[in-house]
């Protein structure tokens, strides 16, 4: 997902929300530049950067250690944003991977940014970051402060008074309502950096981004031009609505992969479409849509090309990328009220048609949410669930929510994309859910695990009424393996890949990242529910969320 620059909210460097109580983000508003403005004739010239990083993660301070120089080269054509990661525990604090060593960091840097100018706060972060000075964070950032004249008393008095672990709270919400839960993340002009961290390849996509521009400033001048990778898109139109056709993540994932690309879309039902697909056929290519033309230049992006060369096939003078879970257009379209393959059945009559979540049987009131236990975009839509869960009882309608996994059975051993401790962990959780099912019990225990999902401490998640025993029988036996069998095939079975995904009603497939979209869904399909008579509560982590439609998830 692409953060809207409208939906941030505005950073002042690592000052982030400091401003956020009076600028807002309604209205779109500027960054502050990490050097003074000037009065140039090309100051509309202009890339933006945004970055959201945790200060003591390694691969952030590599990060930062090749951003920062080039910030200050590019000056005020670079102007940069930064906000931190993490999670809001229930008690209102800010909760960080790696423990308070972490959130005492960040509030420094918070801090020491209220008690400085953009300069100088830059300066100081480039004197923390150029060694291995951020190794001793929280300590020993005083002499960086010193040598660039910030005021240490000052910037105590932040981190003891609330201040600073208001600020971290709030940029923590920011980047949870982005969807950004991994560290470093760079967007380039709201598009995110994919790739290495060194300066040259950072410097060719931050020249890139000024593409646009009628002159580029100087520090472009030994930057290398990309080059151009003229695509074609061969999708069905009539597939437009289904899920197997919308591959909006994976188009954007390569459009930062590959930020020179151009893509022409081809629709299936053309000449030319059924041409290419008839050429496909007789070179023996896969016949399933969407499917993306790549030409040979991709070879002059080569770490494009190393990260995408499993899913590559030679075709014409280029190459051939598959997308989605794969649409056969020659088979029967299952609610267009056609027969589409000649076979006399329409739609849901024809067998091809039986597996998909539009021709299922109805379910009322069912909601099922398909996560992997140790993926992040999957385990943060717990607590929306919950909060939705909650609503609707305390308004007279009790869903019948159910967890279930992603992941692959291949000779009788079940295989999950994290490996075998999130297989172990899926067992646990639908064991749980088996035991605990009264009342929604079980729910205790998956939002515990959901606020530190990658422990292995999963004792400390359990209730007073939950026995340990039980649940260990369960999970490490026969029932554990034969449960997440079962919810391997149903996510198989309609057509799941990525996590979270949910399914209403045993029939409808939507990706959801708030309660209110979940609620909105929810009441769509079931009009009658009296819960959806009262419209449900914001959480105000969601205050920024996208909602339904296209986001970060595990596949």
């Amino acid at each position: 997902m692409n953060p809207n620059p409208q939906r941030i909210l505005c950073l002042w460097l690592c000052l982030a929300l400091a401003l956020a109580s009076t600028a807002g983000c309604g209205a779109r508003q500027r960054a502050a530049q990490s050097t003074p403005p000037s009065a140039s004739a090309d100051d509309a010239s202009e890339v933006e950067l945004v970055l959201f990083l945790m200060a003591r993660c390694p691969h952030s301070a590599k990060l930062l250690r090749h951003l920062l120089p080039l910030q200050r080269e590019f000056g005020h054509h670079l102007p940069l944003s930064v906000a931190f990661i993490g999670t809001v525990d229930d008690n209102g604090r800010a909760d960080l991977a790696h423990g308070e060593a972490e959130i005492q960091s960040a509030q420094m840097l918070f801090c020491a940014g209220m008690a400085s100018d953009p300069t100088t706060w830059l300066d100081f972060m480039t004197c923390l970051y150029q060694d291995d000075t951020w190794h001793a964070l929280p300590g020993g950032w005083e002499t960086c402060a010193e040598t660039h004249r910030i005021d240490t008393a000052k910037t105590r008095d932040c981190m003891v008074d609330g201040t600073g672990e208001q600020h971290l709270r709030q940029s923590i919400e920011t980047a949870a309502a982005e969807g950004i839960f991994a560290a470093p993340m760079l967007f380039i002009n709201g598009r995110p950096h994919i790739g290495t961290s060194d300066p040259e390849h950072l410097r060719d996509a931050i020249c890139h981004a000024f593409d646009s521009a009628s002159e580029k400033p100087a520090p472009c001048a030994s930057a290398t031009q990309l080059p151009q990778l003229l695509a074609t898109l061969l999708n069905d139109s009539r597939c437009a609505d289904l899920p197997a056709c919308d591959v909006h993540r994976e188009m954007n994932f390569l459009q930062a992969l590959m930020p020179s690309m151009q893509v022409t879309a081809l629709d299936y039902a053309t000449d030319d479409g059924q041409e290419m697909f008839a050429q496909m056929a007789a070179a023996a290519m896969p016949i399933h849509l969407p499917v993306l033309w790549l030409p040979a230049a991709l070879d002059d992006l080569p770490s494009a090309r190393r990260l995408l060369d499993d899913s590559l096939m030679r075709f014409r003078d280029g190459y051939l990328l598959p997308l989605g879970p794969g649409y056969d257009p020659t088979v029967e379209i299952c609610d267009n009220g056609i027969d589409d393959n000649g076979d006399g059945l329409v739609d849901c009559e024809d067998p091809t048609c039986a597996a998909l979540p539009i021709c299922r049987p109805p379910l009322p009131e069912r909601v099922d949410l398909f996560i992997m236990s140790q993926c992040p975009h999957g385990m943060m839509m717990l607590p929306f669930a919950d909060h939705f869960l909650k609503h609707m009882k305390g308004h007279g309608t009790t869903p019948a929510m159910r967890v279930q996994f992603i992941g692959l059975e291949e000779d009788g051993a079940l295989h999950s994309l994290h490996g075998p401790d999130e297989v172990a962990e899926n067992q646990r959780m639908l064991c749980v859910q088996e035991l605990y099912a009264e009342g929604d019990a079980f729910m205790d225990y998956m939002l515990c695990r959901a606020r530190n999902f990658r422990s292995n401490d999963w004792q400390s998640c359990l209730s007073a009424t939950m026995k340990p025993k039980a649940i260990t029988a369960c999970a490490e036996g026969p029932r554990g393996r034969e449960l997440l069998s079962a919810s391997f095939a149903l996510a198989d079975e309609v057509g799941v890949t990525g996590s979270p995904t949910w399914l209403i009603n045993n029939r409808q497939l939507l990706d959801i990242r708030s309660s209110s979209a979940l609620f909105e869904a929810f009441c769509a399909e079931n009009e009658t529910a009296a819960a959806c008579e009262t419209p449900i509560r914001q959480l105000l982590i969601e205050k920024q969320s996208p909602g339904p439609g296209p986001g970060p998830s595990c596949r």
